[in-house]
């Protein structure tokens, strides 16, 4: 290592060591004094001040003045040792530090300014006048142990540094040596050992602050070590400021202690706020919190515990509140600061999440709660403790990412349902909630934003209750329609405690069981009656301290409604005494409620005054644990009742039982419903859920496709799992096994699975059910690239971006195009942002957008169609009908379902649908992929070798489904009759290369026999706006083949809701065009609804159908002219 001490100190000193033995020593000092009479002699005008100074350091008489600092020998000694000592380390740093942390570790500790520099200077030594302590986030939190993205020093003078500490610590063993030197006492051996001591105060310093965080419990992980190293070195420039004053007054007792007693106070008061709100977690307003900062293992120990978990999902309508509220709970676990939740949108991952401020993709994080005693007690199930595991997922609220909801929904059994006080249930929160409930899924309700109907709309305490009721009442209408008779009673009530009301941005919501409780206390009154009387027509006479029915007493004076006056009453007081600068109301307020506030809260004003009030008062996180933990189902119990609907196979076989026990020592069964890109570009996590058995790490399990059947090798692999990963928000933790009845994601799968997928462990288990989308792929754009040579990139990314998106549907059109289709503008915006900068990385062409149709018939074929196999040995013959619309949404519901018994899906569409029973057990196959609402029956009688060719026409039937002869897309509610079949008595004569080109041909015969029609698809519009908007709204309808079902005013607020129907066709540009007629008044949502047929006879091409028909060819290279039924029609 470099030695600072080996270089000459002038006139012919030599290079030795400074650890001299006793003659070198004197030696070395006479050497010393000689220079310094030489430099005596030299330097006349200082001279005497030279020799007092050497003769008494301590003397104040003729001392050394400031202005001759630097002239002093011994000072220069001192000074060219300190720089010797500087260069050394500065030089072992640049050599060694790099081996000791990542260079991008200490980098972010280094960037600084100079303006930051004099910034944090005046913020360590006068702490007192700095208002806000809170470090700058750059983006959203990471999750799970990964630290929080903070802005650099540059940009936040909160933010620690370790230039300041490292300069400080330099400086100040050089002003000592500076020091040393002008008392003239300074020799090499001195710096030596002050630098020693100094470090070895530091480090100690350092290790005393590791073993206080360690002592008290507080996480002090390596991400946190860089930053106590900062506040560490902050110390000394306090002492190097107490160190230059002392210096400078030459060493005064009143300036030494006054200047410790002062800079003391400083450095304390400055330590104390930062490390509270820097480096402890949750150090906003943390404290309240019930909910543990919590490990991966007590995590992994509650996952055995299947009664306590709780796995529930998030749903409502665009902007009703979805991840503000969530921040609240994720808050509580100690992840986000409390001045954090509901600003910091946790869940939302992504870049386009945070900048569009909405969800795209459904996120799950796992959280650990630990509830009271009393409450655990009114869990309606069996519980095993006081801690829970509550497996969440924020999905979107725009209807474009429906799918996301679904896949959501699947590893779910709770969904807490969010809805706009002011906007009630909209067309999204029907949508979700039917959803849910078709998955057996229980609800909770929580209405969201009420802060806006009492500061915006200065809404009564009876016109707000009127407004709560009206939203259950609409919530419960939803639940009365879809729910599943095995659910039981689902619909919500306040009196149960199975509704919150609250603000999500403010971080408060309450429950009538929480009011219910504080006056049960109160009073001495059974919380179960008080839960009764503080809502519906419940009133409270003060008068005769007695609880009636009606609104009015005796003397017909009225009184107040009981949830008005105990549940509204404190709120709006709080509220409008605080809005309103009332400062002593605000005191006795919180007094009685028992709120106390720190020194810094008691100086807030306005909303944040009442955001922070609100949250210690009414705490989000609190009602909401309550309503998931007491009303929502364990795993135990929802599987028992879902079992049924998820599994595929027989209700009674051994893997059907296992998932209904959720028995985690059966054979394996998960289902994957989505794929979760890594940070690894091109790989994905498998998210699913454990239904039945354990899931570990290197198990060697069977991957099954949505097209794999028991006892083929069709879409089935054998594989290893790579590892088990907690889904924790943004990052992952890793486990190592995972029981039945959680969520979990997996690694090095992803390749054998396109989007979901079964997988078990048992070679004779069935797969579970595919999920059924509520919304179609209808808008579609080609793509391809700019340079040519980028083709096999797209193509990769084409294959990636299907495997991200549970919707989006990539394939190649007969004309060569690759296609991606969406099920919306904003969808198909995303999945082409994400394909261009993420899957394939390439430019792109985009071609504008266009509507998937569907070819469909009004009549029955004219004729039956004809069609002979190419050899002429084989003939089949085939009648087109239309099926009733009902039987056609049944099967693309799952209602009918193609994969079912046999005799249970006749009876069902004979009972249901009309269909005779005999003619339901002759259905041959689903189409298109096996699926679709297109039926082949056999009406046969009697045909040889029939069987033999089954599998052949059901072959060439998906053929000719998918694609249809009109504009080559997918037909939809056709039922093709086989009336008969003409068979070669030969096997070899009618193979599958005879009988597959046979059946397509005959098929497309008998449509175009049967007054063949396209259907296009028709979005639902619901737009919320003021009155006068209205006029503007039905004249952009009109324009563009619009249709209004329904225009109603929302009670209790100016809002007007106009639902309309709108052809996707005609939908590009309408936001823009209406928010342009109405003056950006009114907001449109868009969710596809339903398949209508087009007026007009699509091979007429002078027809609206026709035009779009001969568009379609020429864009897919076939001839613009539609075919007549003769090319397909064979005479006999």
């Amino acid at each position: 290592m470099y030695n600072p001490y080996s270089q000459s100190t002038g006139d012919g000193a030599s290079n030795q060591s400074p650890y001299y033995s006793g003659g070198q020593h004197a030696q070395h000092l006479n050497q010393q004094h000689t220079q310094h009479q030489q430099y005596q002699s030299n330097s006349g005008q200082f001279q005497n001040q030279g020799n007092n100074a050497n003769s008494n350091p301590n003397s104040n008489n003729g001392g050394m003045q400031f202005n001759t600092f630097f002239n002093d020998p011994a000072a220069q000694m001192g000074l060219q040792f300190s720089q010797n000592a500087f260069n050394a380390s500065q030089q072992y740093m640049q050599q060694n530090i790099g081996q000791l942390v990542s260079n991008e570790d200490i980098k972010y500790y280094f960037k600084v300014s100079n303006t930051y520099v004099l910034k944090k200077l005046m913020l360590i030594l006068f702490p007192y006048r700095n208002k806000s302590w809170i470090r700058q986030s750059k983006t959203d939190v990471p999750t799970g142990n990964a630290p929080e993205i903070f802005a650099t020093p540059i940009e936040d003078v909160n933010a620690p540094d370790l230039y300041i500490p490292t300069m400080a610590l330099l400086s100040y063993i050089l002003v000592w040596a500076l020091g040393e030197g002008v008392k003239g006492d300074f020799h090499p051996e001195m710096l030596g050992y002050a630098t020693t001591r100094t470090i070895a105060f530091y480090i100690m310093d350092f290790i005393l602050l590791r073993i206080s965080f360690y002592v008290l419990g507080i996480s002090s992980k390596s991400s946190k070590m860089w930053d106590l190293v900062s506040y560490t070195g902050y110390k000394f420039v306090p002492i190097l400021v107490l160190l230059i004053l002392e210096t400078l007054t030459d060493y005064s007792l009143i300036v030494r202690y006054s200047g410790l007693i002062i800079l003391g106070f400083s450095l304390g008061f400055f330590m104390m706020r930062s490390l509270r709100y820097v480096v402890l977690p949750g150090g906003g307003f943390g404290g309240e919190s019930r909910m543990l900062n919590f490990t991966t293992e007590q995590i992994r120990e509650l996952m055995d515990r299947v009664t306590n978990v709780r796995n529930m999902s998030v749903i409502a309508h665009v902007d009703h509140g979805k991840s503000t509220l969530t921040d609240s709970l994720v808050q509580r676990a100690g992840i986000i600061s409390a001045g954090k939740a509901g600003e910091a949108r946790f869940m939302d991952t992504r870049k386009d999440e945070q900048e569009r401020g909405i969800t795209i993709k459904s996120t799950a994080i796992s959280l650990f709660s630990e509830m009271a005693d009393d409450d655990v007690a009114e869990i309606g199930q069996k519980t095993d403790g006081t801690k829970f595991l509550i497996n969440l997922i924020d999905s979107p609220g725009h209807v474009d990412f429906s799918s996301e909801v679904t896949a959501a929904l699947r590893v779910t059994d709770g969904a807490m349902v969010v809805v706009d006080t002011i906007e009630g249930v909209c067309v999204q929160t029907e949508t979700v909630l039917r959803q849910a409930l078709g998955e057996r899924i229980k609800p909770v309700l929580v209405i969201n934003k009420v802060d806006r109907a009492m500061l915006e709309l200065q809404i009564s305490k009876e016109d707000l209750y009127q407004t709560f009721s009206r939203t259950v009442e609409s919530v419960n209408v939803v639940i009365a329609t879809y729910v599943d008779k095995v659910l039981g009673d689902c619909q919500v009530y306040p009196e149960k405690g199975t509704v919150a009301f609250g603000s999500g941005l403010h971080g408060w919501a309450f429950t009538v069981r929480q009011f219910a409780t504080r006056y049960s206390k109160k009073f001495g009154v059974d919380r179960q009656k008080m839960m009764q009387r503080l809502w519906g027509d419940s009133f409270f006479n003060p008068k005769t301290k007695k609880w009636t029915n009606k609104d009015k007493d005796a003397s017909g004076a009225q009184l107040e409604r009981a949830f008005c006056l105990f549940v509204l009453d404190p709120i709006f007081k709080l509220i409008n005494s605080i809005m309103n600068f009332k400062k002593e109301e605000v005191e006795t307020l919180l007094s009685k409620l028992e709120i106390n506030l720190k020194s810094e809260e008691k100086e807030l004003e306005g909303k944040a005054l009442m955001k922070v009030v609100m949250r210690k008062f009414l705490p989000a996180a609190d009602a909401m644990l309550e309503m998931i933990v007491i009303h929502l189902p364990s795993p135990v119990t929802a599987q028992h009742y879902r079992a049924d609907q998820l599994y595929e196979g027989p209700s009674d076989d051994e893997h059907c039982l296992a998932i209904k026990n959720c028995d985690p020592k059966a054979e394996l069964m998960l289902y994957v419903s989505k794929m979760v890109p890594t940070s690894d570009k091109g790989r994905f996590y498998a998210f699913g859920r454990v239904f039945a058995g354990t899931v570990k790490s290197g198990q060697k399990v069977r991957i099954q496709g949505p097209n794999y059947v028991v006892g083929k090798k069709e879409d089935l692999f054998i594989k290893a799992i790579q590892r088990t990963v907690l889904m924790m928000g943004r990052g992952v933790e890793q486990i190592d096994d995972c029981p039945a009845g959680n969520i979990i994601g997996l690694v090095g799968i992803d390749q054998f699975l396109l989007k979901s997928g079964t997988l078990t462990t048992s070679e004779t288990a069935h797969n579970m059910k595919v999920m059924k989308f509520s919304v179609s792929p209808v808008v579609q754009v080609a793509v391809e690239v700019k340079n040519g040579n980028d083709l096999p990139k797209l193509v990769e990314g084409l294959k990636r971006l299907s495997k991200s998106d549970p919707c989006v549907l990539c394939y190649m059109s007969p004309s060569g195009e690759h296609i991606v289709a969406a099920t919306g503008e904003l969808h198909l915006e995303i999945c082409l942002s994400d394909l261009q900068n993420d899957h394939a990385g390439v430019p792109l062409k985009i071609s504008p957008p266009v509507v998937s149709y569907r070819e469909t018939v009004e009549g029955e074929s004219r004729i039956p169609a004809l069609s002979k196999s190419p050899n002429k040995h084989n003939r089949i013959y085939l009648k087109a009908t239309p099926m009733e619309e009902e039987c056609n949404l049944a099967i693309e519901n799952g209602i009918i379902d193609p994969r079912a018994d046999l005799k249970v899906r006749a009876r069902l569409m004979a009972d249901e649908y009309g269909w005779d029973v005999t003619e339901a057990r002759k259905i041959w196959c689903f189409g298109p992929d096996g699926t679709g609402a297109n039926v082949v029956v056999d009406e046969t009688k009697a045909v040889q070798y029939l069987n033999e060719i089954k599998d052949h026409v059901n072959s060439g039937f998906q053929w000719a489904s998918k694609e249809g002869p009109l504009l080559g897309e997918s037909l939809r509610g056709v039922r093709f009759n086989i009336l008969d079949v003409t068979l070669h008595a030969d096997a070899i004569h009618r193979g599958a290369g005879q009988i597959m080109p046979t059946m397509r041909r005959v098929t497309f015969a008998s449509m175009l026999l049967a007054e063949p029609r396209i259907q296009e698809p028709i979005f639902l519009i619901e737009i919320q706006c003021p009155e006068s908007a209205i006029g503007g709204i039905y004249s952009v309808l009109n324009r563009k083949r619009g249709q209004v079902v329904s225009e109603e005013q929302r009670p209790g607020t100016p809002l007007f809701t106009v639902k309309a129907y709108l052809p996707v066709n005609e939908s590009f540009g309408f936001t823009g065009e209406l928010r342009q007629a109405t003056a950006g008044q009114a907001f449109p949502q868009m969710i596809f609804d339903h398949w209508e047929s087009m007026g007009g006879d699509p091979t007429d091409p002078t027809s609206k159908p026709g035009v779009i028909v001969t568009e379609s060819r020429k864009k897919r290279g076939l001839k613009e002219q539609v075919p007549g039924y003769e090319e397909y029609y064979d005479k006999l």
